[in-house]
């Protein structure tokens, strides 16, 4: 310790990119406090050692009580928590402690305010952050005087919990949704947010219902059967903070198997995340064979429209990404088996719109080997399950790839990828999962004369497109 704080004596010294970067100074902080915590508690605590401490936390508090330091994200929360820890323990000091608990209060709680969104989504494009925010979040209230806790504040955080109803999967999994890891629905999770009665409950065996939020623009369908068919559509950007080129992308599971899924992030490096995080790498629709670029002013994605019955429901959605070029797509939930899409390009100058394509991302459990046959590829899974991809477009093609996914950080799996590409600026595409494990199964999809043509239960069934 005594060799770090040596190198660094000042905030122009620095060993490294991270030496000060708010994230890592506001850890580095509670270290430097657990540190003289334990030296104090020895028999003899050395006393000058504990002065050298201060004095480099002295930097530190300088630093991260710099507005020109501080942004709207989580780095800077990790800083607040660290300045209310320390204001915590200099009481003893009123004008002290009143110096960096009032600014760093104030703005901790814009900032908490502003990073959930009104749903109660934690605006960072990724699971993991969602309980991520939540935990810090829950640190910072803890170090908050009672009176100075805001109670709308309070009831916007407790719709953290709504979050986790929406995205959770029937097997009590999340998607690996942006720079997401592993994420699991348990008691211990449960814990963390207050233990929510509906919450406990899905873990005790409960079925979710559809939710569509227009608020955070994700759409998450279900089928509340034993095939536990679960849908979930993403049009979510804020901002580029780990966020993917994930736009209008959508997983699929059923009968507790992944059959479509997300990627994953590998790690924060560059020979493998590049890939992870385009679109290439997402159940979406790439326009032109390639990607676009995130932050560019006036550039949105969002839910557009939702309708249901007790068989299908149906979700639109669009983005801007890409410059001058609206990208949409409507997804048909034909339960609790097939899903039909109606991709297609805008642009005030059709001839920005050479192709289209749609990448299709199939679970770790999918046999690599597809088999192709004209315009129908068919991916293999364990107990017999099959799941087909058909165009009802003509004069496209559809290809077959492996890929990797990465759900443990620096660690890829590789897994099949089925690509539908036209030239021109829409597409049509069924997906079918056929299995005797299904009660009830839809069969025998048409689309034709702008229809959605099928047969469930004995019965033939028109949806129009």
């Amino acid at each position: 310790m005594l060799s770090y704080i040596k190198a660094h004596n000042s905030l122009e010294e620095k060993t490294s990119d991270q030496t000060w970067e708010e994230g890592a100074i506001g850890h580095r902080t509670l270290h430097l406090l657990q540190i003289v915590y334990n030296e104090l508690q020895q028999v003899n605590p050395d006393t000058d050692f504990i002065q050298q401490v201060f004095d480099h936390l002295s930097l530190n508090i300088t630093f991260m009580l710099d507005p020109k330091h501080y942004e709207q994200n989580n780095h800077s929360l990790i800083m607040d928590r660290s300045l209310l820890a320390f204001a915590k323990i200099t009481k003893s000091n009123p004008s002290l402690h009143s110096a960096i608990y009032k600014p760093t209060l104030k703005r901790a709680l814009k900032n908490i305010d502003y990073i959930i969104d009104d749903s109660g989504l934690a605006r960072e494009h990724a699971t993991t952050y969602h309980i991520y925010n939540h935990n810090l979040d829950q640190k910072i209230i803890e170090l908050i005087e009672k009176e100075d806790i805001n109670p709308a504040l309070q009831l916007k955080s407790l719709k953290k919990n709504d979050i986790l109803l929406q995205l959770v999967k029937p097997d009590l999994t999340f998607p690996i949704w942006g720079d997401s890891g592993i994420e699991n629905l348990n008691t211990h999770l449960a814990e963390s947010f207050g233990n929510d009665q509906r919450v406990l409950d899905v873990i005790g065996g409960k079925e979710l219902s559809s939710m569509v939020s227009f608020d955070n623009n994700i759409a998450t369908l279900r089928t509340q059967a034993k095939d536990s068919s679960y849908v979930a559509l993403f049009a979510n950007y804020y901002s580029r903070t780990h966020k993917h080129n994930d736009d209008l992308q959508f997983i699929f599971q059923t009968l507790g198997i992944d059959i479509l899924t997300d990627q994953g992030y590998y790690g924060y490096e560059d020979k493998h995340r590049p890939f992870l995080m385009s679109v290439f790498a997402h159940n979406s629709i790439a326009i032109n064979d390639s990607d676009y670029v995130l932050g560019k002013e006036g550039q949105y994605s969002k839910l557009t429209g939702y309708w249901k019955s007790d068989d299908v429901e149906i979700v639109s959605a669009e983005h801007n990404m890409y410059d001058s070029i609206t990208v949409k797509r409507k997804l048909y939930f034909i339960k609790p088996n097939v899903i039909v899409l109606q991709d297609w390009a805008e642009s005030e100058d059709p001839k920005l719109i050479k192709s289209i394509s749609e990448q299709f991302n199939f679970g770790e459990k999918a046999n690599l080997n597809v088999k192709l046959s004209e315009n129908i590829a068919t991916v293999f899974f364990p107990k017999d399950i099959k799941a087909i991809v058909k165009s009802f477009t003509e004069n496209d093609k559809i290809t077959t790839q492996e890929v990797s996914r990465s759900r443990i950080q620096y660690s890829l799996t590789p897994i099949p990828q089925v690509k539908v590409r036209k030239e021109g600026n829409k597409l049509i595409t069924v997906i079918e999962v056929q299995s005797d494990l299904y009660k009830t199964s839809v069969s025998n999809v048409q689309v034709q004369d702008g229809k959605i043509q099928y047969s469930k239960g004995g019965k033939k069934y028109n949806l129009a497109l």
